[in-house]
């Protein structure tokens, strides 16, 4: 489990002031930090004090008492403003209705399994076990507890609404729960079932902080908001829709990660040790870097200036527009050109894995790749879109060494046509090489021989310090 990280140097927020009609006629006021969350509870509230003063609904505060009273004709709300001494946790169902808390100490609640029931603490925090219906819970600071009691063999799926200010824990594995986080609010979310969870996020200037654990692939749905979004990724699954806001997510490597999906939005975002899918904001400069987990990420690139690296075997890099860095690990990785009309002098930068064994989609625009070639073997490179296009190709091992002897595990140039259908090779043709052919010629760069292959989609891959043969071609 990892614990929630507190935020230093975090600035003093203003507070929310939300009120209640009271036993004998008082007023309970309770604090609330967002401003958003405090207004769906001064709501939620308000039809408290409207039932207080009709008379339906009777306010006891238990301090002192050591049992809570029967419910007779009316019903009854809870009042917790200091210590008390009467039976914890407090269980309201069965005609009670509501608990509002609001002492110098947390204190824990049950809900009952009737709808519609309310729970509103204050800077004390509070611990709430919900297995009712459309739940209302309100945590106005301080550190809190939350957890779903469901069945599948009894049927009971709990549904809650969260409204969170301060730091939360959810076990939310049973039904579904919706959590409204307010600015710079901390929650892990932990799911060992197939809950069906939301967490909406509140605009503000401040940075939220969300883990992921349990072992569930149910996903929760994360709306990002405000400044910014950091997430440690300990289990559990998550897809998360950046909008506006920056997202940065931590992999932890001996949890076995879950897996996240990431659609990033207007912003920047940062990915370390990942699992998998994420695609990068159009913020430009993002960096994606996936985990070792052979075939656990899919990185995409968003905008110019991003940076994915895939660190486990057969991991997959998508690039985006503009100038994109696609690097490779120790382990063969798929990477896959742009496939959108490239800005001008944009340039796609590749280095496959060091082990070799790596396939390259050569996309539009004008790509640079660095091949390498290890133990994993020869690696491929395919034309992904039509010409024209070009590509520089270094590290190309051809399938004749320069004294002409056989190479094993050597490159290939794949004949495949990117609409269907396979190039015919005639090395001779040249620039002149019709549309369903595939030439190649020798040409000295810097002094070195390197080949040009031309293909007859206009596309032009120049091949440095190598000499191609017709067995490199397949």
């Amino acid at each position: 489990m990892v614990s929630l990280p507190i935020q230093a140097g975090a600035c003093i927020k203003l507070v929310t002031n939300v009120t209640v009609l009271g036993a004998a006629n008082g007023t309970v006021t309770i604090p609330i930090t967002s401003a958003a969350n405090a207004a769906v509870a001064q709501t939620a509230l308000t039809g408290i004090s409207m039932a207080v003063a009709a008379g339906t609904l009777m306010q006891v505060d238990p301090t002192g008492a050591g049992s809570l009273p029967s419910p007779a004709t009316t019903a009854i709300g809870l009042l917790e403003q200091s210590d008390t001494s009467a039976p914890a946790p407090f269980v309201i169902g069965n005609g009670y209705v509501s608990a509002v808390l609001d002492g110098t100490a947390s204190e824990s609640v049950l809900t009952g399994v009737d709808p519609g029931e309310i729970v509103v603490s204050g800077a004390a925090g509070a611990m709430v076990g919900n297995s009712g219906f459309n739940t209302q819970v309100f945590f106005g600071g301080g550190n809190n507890f939350f957890v779903a009691i469901g069945s599948p063999v009894l049927d009971l799926a709990p549904t809650a609404q969260v409204y969170l200010d301060g730091n939360g824990y959810f076990d939310v594995s049973y039904g579904a729960t919706t959590i409204f986080a307010g600015v710079g609010a901390a929650m892990n979310v932990a799911n060992d079932g197939d809950a069906s969870n939301t967490v909406n996020l509140e605009p503000g200037n401040e940075t939220n902080t969300l883990v992921f654990s349990g072992s569930s692939t149910t996903a929760a749905t994360v709306n990002a908001a405000g400044a910014g979004l950091s997430v440690v990724q300990d289990g559990g699954a998550g897809l998360i829709n950046a909008n506006d806001s920056n997202v940065t997510i931590y992999g932890v490597a001996e949890s076995g990660d879950g897996s996240v999906t990431l659609f990033g939005g207007n912003g920047i975002d940062n990915v370390s040790n990942g699992s998998g899918l994420f695609r990068a904001g159009s913020g430009g400069g993002s960096l994606l870097v996936s985990n070792t987990a052979p075939g656990a990420a899919t990185l995409i690139g968003g905008a110019a200036g991003d940076t994915l690296q895939a660190l486990g075997g057969g991991d997959l890099m998508v690039a985006g527009s503009g100038n994109e860095t696609l690097l490779g690990g120790q382990a063969p990785i798929i990477a896959i050109g742009f496939r959108g009309t490239a800005p001008a002098g944009a340039v796609t930068a590749v280095t496959g894995s060091a082990s070799g064994g790596n396939v390259f989609f050569i996309g539009n625009g004008a790509t640079s790749i660095t091949g390498n070639h290890g133990d994993a073997g020869g690696n491929v490179y395919v034309e992904l879109t039509n010409g024209p296009n070009t590509a520089e190709i270094t590290d190309f091992v051809s399938a004749v060494d320069p004294s002409g002897a056989p190479v094993v595990d050597h490159d290939l140039i794949s004949l495949a046509m990117p609409g269907g259908g396979d190039y015919q090779l005639d090395p001779g043709a040249g620039a002149s090489v019709a549309t369903n052919q595939v030439s190649y010629s020798y040409s000295s760069i810097n002094g070195s021989i390197a080949t040009i292959v031309q293909f007859g989609d206009g596309a032009t891959w120049t091949l440095l310090n190598a000499e191609l043969h017709s067995g490199d071609f397949a």
